[in-house]
């Protein structure tokens, strides 16, 4: 990717004021200036509030806070330089602008009242911690201010002293909407525009009359070297080179304060202050310097002034916080004639530019910029506050005494603080780059051990699963390496798993299925179908009667065979696990080696999958290794045929061997070494991390913390243009062919094509066919999340529509899809394809997936705000059957009730919403609960004269029956089952008819009635009739029961076994193992014991 040279001198001067300019051109070397003028100190309020209320949304809040004001301030700006003022500082929620010329006072006036203006109209901010109106306070003084220019690794303009301190207090004094004026200002204003006094100022009631001179094109020449001088070190490359892209990072923010500038000024005069001065700032800077901290910028105050550091933006710096603590030791402990206090914080901002094209300044703004301010302001002279978020994560120690906690506006707890006193231990440590050479496979021989033993096991003919699991770098990945690369005589099949695809049912499984059948992705999907059934019945003709099952892990759909149509939908899933178990058990070659990665990120219909796999392993004669970071996805533990294989962190000798061959060119000396391999923790990916850093840096001052930071570093040693792509890129996914890379990105970065990704080798990787990988799933993760969220939906939106554009058949990719456009916030196609993702996943039983997509829908519906009430509240009733399937009961009610909610008024709808309640209620066991909500149900259709309705009064009505029933009311029951009889055969509902038959027999055999218990044969009639397999089961079992407890064994032996195929035909395997266990009992009780045993081994 081509990266040109830029213009240095015209990217840097949007960054410095007009005044610097022009005194870079007279006198660059003049350290210190008196400027007779006026200035204006604008103060936003409504922005603290507002960032109150969006640090709950922790980085978009962020990012909507900048967003914010970064538009307020282009409007206000515009005022202020159409009447000839010029920034000189900003400041988070504040502006400080230079007037000079003819006629300064009226002309900053006059751009008050006309900001003041343009806020009424714009001020009103609306965001997702919701509206706020923004108003201003503002500080007008005239007469003659002392700028200074000074420091030494860059030169910063500052402006403080008794001007400065009456503009601050002037402002402080100023109400919201207010603009007060000092006397000095005020003299020089016609007396009719001015109002009452207020403390030491006036009111400006209006504009001063007449026009401020336009300034027009302000051409003053800078030369590149003078304009990088006054640049601080930290942002030079980022705003000489970088694409100017907003990233949230996290950072270590510190606000120092320096005091009694103006008695200095007075006493000393201006030279010697800004000597004085001077010395300050070099001392800091030395100190930022030297740790690699930015010199942010510099601020005003009253009798004093800021200086704003941060590490961690605009790069990291590695051990940010250790860092930030040395350096505001080093500035407290050094002898300066101007005192100064600190206060230290840390978390997520928002980094990048604010303000229009012609005037910028690299800021960062969050919630952690504003405590690290407020816990400066508690800080006496001399002392450094720091909260215990930063010193928790220090590894250099220092002494330390805690304050008692105090309030601080904008949050709701008492903040903790300590005082910072002296370094007591330091650690020598290595920052990090990229890695360039892979060291040796050490240390590793009791997990190889392992692996070996699957291996063997395997030859014999026993199968085996092993999970290999441990924290991210931990090494699991080339335990995986070295796994294949002895794996002699085996056949490998590989798969992993990825963020993207976690909610794509079978997913996991579906790409090596397809390449072990020989599907090609991009063939029409009657092509694929054929492939499929071609395959299956040379192959394995025996699964062609149960093909539309095997297809759905091929992410195929085939109509039901006469022998899939006869499976309900609640025990398909499990034939699908037992159909593809069976598939690959006879297809996998002996041996086979299959690995699996990342099943941390694996779908649940894969994952229950591989269980099933794992359970029938025994006989088969490969060997399935997974790797995993964390306990979700498919976890093994439990199963017999699965070994947990814990990946330890290497010990001290094996990280040693390791570090020594990874430094070789640039050894370490022991101690150094000794250090190093402690820090690690024995973690490969942490001393790769950091032997890569000793070659490029050659440093061991400072070590990454974790992994994350050690990422983030290696991430911002790229050059911008190639930083930007890794991030743009990992919107993608983990994988992805290339071409969709430069089909999605060609619009965004210019010159992308295969030579780019050379120079992002650290951090991914491009195979011969195209496809591109992240080296891990973490420096995507890192990459990803540094990116602003109005980048993400603007690529996402890319992504989406290329897919989309590109794809045969759209639903095809619609969970990919679904993802994509929700994250762009497009919720029109968000809607859509998630629903066809949704209905995918629960004809497949895939509930957890189903739920996510459902949920996605009624998001986007909500966006909408246009879906008709009934479809809206359809989505809402399925999600509520999916979550009642996966027993989330607690998150069904609610999604009932709002599909209860948008379904008012229709009547059938809001009683069949009401059923489902009680069937939730039930299931809990309240069974007063849902009595209520039957009899609800019941009032609602009250005078509904449908055909649908009576259907439904006869439903609620037979469970009525079935929790009286379930309550041991069994008079009741038999009332409610007669009464249910009556309206099932009123309205022709078989099913309800069939479903009062059976619970009243069992009623009446519970009542010690068996002679009036007749019913069941004719509810078992009705089932044979509608095809209802379930039913003739349940009838079937408790035919079988009646029978046992009457001593007809022979008979209940019968009706058992019926009830038991009339299960296995369903797929219901739970409940044809407890039919299988009802006729091992009858066996053993007879004493026939041998034929009980295998029958209950079996089950």
């Amino acid at each position: 990717m081509t990266e040109q040279a830029p213009d240095r001198s015209a990217a840097l001067l949007p960054y410095l004021p007009r005044l610097l300019m022009q005194w870079l051109a007279d006198t660059p070397d003049t350290p210190w200036r008196e400027v007779d003028g006026t200035v204006v100190f604008v103060d936003i309020s409504g922005f603290t509030r507002l960032s109150e209320k969006l640090a709950r949304s922790g980085r978009l809040g962020a990012e909507e806070l900048a967003d914010a004001i970064g538009s307020c301030f282009a409007e206000l700006l515009a005022v202020a330089y159409d009447n000839g003022g010029g920034l000189i500082k900003f400041g988070g929620d504040a502006l400080l602008l230079l007037f000079t010329g003819e006629g300064h006072p009226a002309s900053a006036c006059r751009a008050a009242v006309g900001m003041r203006r343009a806020l009424r109209e714009t001020g009103r901010i609306e965001t997702s911690g919701g509206k706020v109106g923004l108003k201003m306070s503002v500080g007008v003084h005239s007469g003659t201010f002392h700028f200074f220019l000074v420091g030494k690794s860059h030169r910063e303009l500052m402006v403080t002293g008794p001007s400065a301190t009456i503009t601050a207090s002037m402002e402080a004094a100023a109400a919201a909407g207010e603009i007060l004026v000092s006397p000095a200002t005020a003299a020089a204003l016609p007396p009719r525009i001015l109002g009452a006094p207020k403390g030491a100022g006036i009111l400006l009631r209006s504009e001063p009359p007449g026009l401020s001179p336009h300034p027009g094109t302000i051409d003053i020449a800078v030369s590149a070297a003078a304009a990088e001088s006054c640049i601080p070190i930290a942002t030079r490359e980022y705003l000489l080179y970088g694409a100017h892209e907003p990233e949230h990072r996290r950072v270590v923010v510190a606000f120092l304060h320096f005091d009694g500038t103006d008695a200095m000024i007075e006493r000393t005069g201006p030279a010697a202050f800004a000597n004085a001065l001077d010395e300050l700032v070099r001392d800091v800077q030395i100190a930022a310097d030297d740790q690699g901290v930015c010199f942010l910028g510099t601020d005003v105050d009253k009798d004093g002034g800021k200086i704003i550091l941060t590490a961690g933006a605009p790069v990291s710096t590695e051990n940010d916080e250790e860092r930030m603590l040395i350096v505001g030791r080093r500035i407290v402990e050094g002898d300066r004639r101007i005192t100064v206090r600190l206060g230290i914080n840390r978390g997520h901002v928002f980094a990048g530019d604010i303000g229009p094209a012609y005037r910028r300044t690299y800021t960062v703004m969050g919630d952690a910029v504003n405590l690290a301010a407020r816990v400066m302001s508690q800080a006496e002279p001399g002392q450094v506050l720091v909260t215990s978020e930063v010193l928790e994560r220090s590894k250099v120690t220092f002494a330390t005494v805690a304050l008692a906690p105090f309030m601080v506006k904008g949050k709701a707890k008492p903040v903790q603080a300590f005082e910072l006193g002296e370094i007591e231990g330091v650690g020598r440590e290595l920052p990090a780059v990229t890695e360039e050479d892979r060291p040796s496979f050490v240390g590793r021989e009791p997990e190889m051990a392992v692996l070996r033993e699957g291996l063997d096991s395997a030859r014999r003919g026993s199968g085996h699963v092993v999970e290999v699991v441990g924290e991210p770098g931990i090494g699991k990945s080339r335990l995986l390496e070295e796994l294949r690369s002895m794996a002699s005589g085996f056949s490998t099949w590989a798969t992993s798993c990825d963020v993207y695809d976690s909610s794509t049912p079978y997913f996991a499984f579906r790409r090596p299925l397809r390449q072990l059948v020989g599907i090609g992705g991009e063939e029409p999907q009657e092509r694929q179908v054929e492939t499929l059934r071609a395959f299956v019945r040379e192959r394995i003709p025996e699964l062609e009667s149960r093909l539309p099952l095997l297809a759905l892990p091929f992410g195929l759909e085939l109509p039901d065979t006469a022998e899939t149509a006869r499976l309900t939908d609640e025990f398909r899933k499990d034939q699908v696990e037992e159909v593809t178990t069976t598939f690959l058990s006879a297809l996998l070659p002996a041996p086979t080696l299959v690995t699996i990665e990342d099943v941390h990120w694996m779908d649940e219909a894969s994952t229950d999958l591989l269980r099933r796999l794992a359970r029938t392993i025994g006989e088969a004669r490969f060997v399935v290794v997974t790797r995993r970071d964390v306990g979700t996805g498919f976890v093994g533990e439990g199963l017999e045929s699965v070994t947990v294989m814990r990946v330890q962190p290497l010990d001290a000798a094996a990280a040693a061997a390791m570090l020594s061959e990874a430094t070789e060119d640039a050894p370490l000396a022991p101690h150094e070494m000794t250090a190093l391999v402690e820090r690690s923790g024995g973690n490969p990916l942490f001393l790769k991390a950091l032997a890569a850093a000793a070659r490029a840096a050659g440093s061991l001052d400072d070590l990454p913390d974790s992994i994350e930071g050690v990422i983030t570093a290696q991430i911002d040693q790229l050059r911008p243009r190639d930083r930007t792509l890794l991030r743009y890129a990992s919107v993608l996914g983990s994988s992805f062919p290339d071409r969709l890379a430069y089909a999605v990105l060609s619009s965004e970065l210019a010159d992308i094509g295969p030579q780019s990704w050379r120079y992002l080798s650290a951090f991914v990787t491009r195979d011969a066919a195209g496809t591109v990988r992240f080296a891990n799933a973490l420096v995507r993760d890192a990459a990803y999340g540094a990116l602003s969220f109005r980048r993400r939906r603007v690529l996402h939106a890319i992504v989406g529509e290329t897919l989309e554009r590109e794809a045969t058949d759209p639903d095809e990719q619609a969970e990919l899809l679904s993802m994509h456009f929700y994250r762009s916030s497009q919720a029109d196609k968000a809607w859509r394809y998630s629903l066809v993702a949704a209905e995918r996943a629960r004809s497949i039983y895939a509930n957890y997936e189903a739920a996510q997509f459902y949920q996605r829908a009624i998001d986007a519906a909500r966006a909408l705000k246009a879906i008709p009430a009934p479809e809206w509240g359809s989505v809402h009733e399925s999600l509520g059957e999916v979550e009642e399937r996966l027993g989330l009961f607690a998150q069904a009610k609610v999604s009932l009730r709002a599909a209860r909610r948008l379904a008012a008024g229709n009547h059938v709808a809001e009683a069949r919403l009401c059923l489902k309640e009680a069937r939730i209620q039930e299931a809990a066991g309240r069974y007063s609960e849902a009595v209520r909500w039957i009899r609800r149900g019941e009032r609602i259709l009250e005078g509904v004269s449908m055909d649908e309705a009576g259907r439904l009064r006869a439903q609620l009505t037979v469970w009525q029956a079935v929790l009286r029933q379930s309550q041991g009311r069994h008079r009741e029951a038999v009332r409610w089952c007669e009464r249910a009889i009556e309206l099932a055969q009123e309205a022709d509902d078989q099913d309800a008819l069939a479903h009062a038959y059976y619970i009243l027999d069992w009623a009446y055999m519970d009542l010690g009635r068996p002679e009036r218990a007749t019913y069941s044969e004719l509810a078992l009639t009705i089932y044979q009739t509608l095809d209802d397999l379930p039913g003739q089961a349940v009838v079937y079992n408790n035919l079988g029961a009646w029978a046992y407890y009457q001593g007809k064994w022979t008979e209940a032996l019968e009706f058992y076994e019926k009830g038991r195929e009339a299960r296995e035909r369903t797929g219901d395997a739970v409940s044809a193992a407890m039919g299988t266990c009802n006729i091992g009992e009858i066996l053993s009780d007879q004493g026939r014991l041998s034929d009980a045993e295998p029958l209950f081994r079996a089950a």
